[in-house]
């Protein structure tokens, strides 16, 4: 009798342990979810850093563009190649916040993980969304500035084109810092 009470207390407690230890089971789920969403959040964080430095060196680059050594844009170490390098960084930090949130969307998480992680994805989709922007209608600019045509760079940097644009970006900017703000809201108030 105390032989056939072991096996069975020894089944029970294998089976507990499964429930555990297979995917999309049990309190696993939770924990993997708060891995993601820190992993996530680590990218998140690191891409508002590297988006100002986006920022700066746009700005730069312009700057330079309009200075009285407008062919420096191009050297090594320059306005030019810190926009591509910030770009390229922003663009691979997004994808990989992407792929961390919507890691959490897979599994048998709790519903407040799986809000937060669809914020957070709608964030980083709008983030790409305006990466892909920004390098299209830089793309444009330089593609004028290339023709090093005094008048049509001039006529590229103050037309509708190149203006809109601007105007663009920071639409799309603003609605990702509310996004965000709400989401910011969402994860204190839930304590996730």
């Amino acid at each position: 009798m105390v032989r056939k009470a072991l096996i069975l207390l020894l089944s029970a407690t294998l089976a507990i342990s499964l429930v555990f230890f297979l995917p999309g089971c049990g309190q696993g789920d939770k924990g993997r979810a708060d891995a993601y969403i820190d992993k996530g959040d680590n990218y998140a964080v690191k891409m508002e850093a590297e988006g100002k430095n986006l920022e700066s060196a746009l700005k730069g680059f312009f700057e330079t563009l309009m200075g009285s050594n407008p062919e420096s844009v191009g050297d090594v170490g320059g306005p030019l190649e810190k926009y591509w390098s910030a770009l390229y960084v922003s663009i691979w930090l997004a994808e990989n916040a992407d792929a961390a949130y919507k890691s959490v969307l897979q599994l048998n998480a709790a519903e407040d993980q799986k809000k937060y992680a669809s914020m957070m994805t709608k964030i980083s989709e709008k983030t790409l969304a305006l990466l892909d922007f920004i390098k299209i209608w830089f793309k444009n600019a330089l593609d004028v500035i290339l023709t090093k045509n005094p008048t049509k760079i001039r006529d590229h940097l103050t037309g509708q084109e190149f203006v809109n644009g601007q105007n663009q970006m920071a639409v799309m900017t603003d609605e990702i810092d509310k996004l965000a703000a709400e989401a910011i809201q969402y994860k204190q108030n839930k304590n996730l």
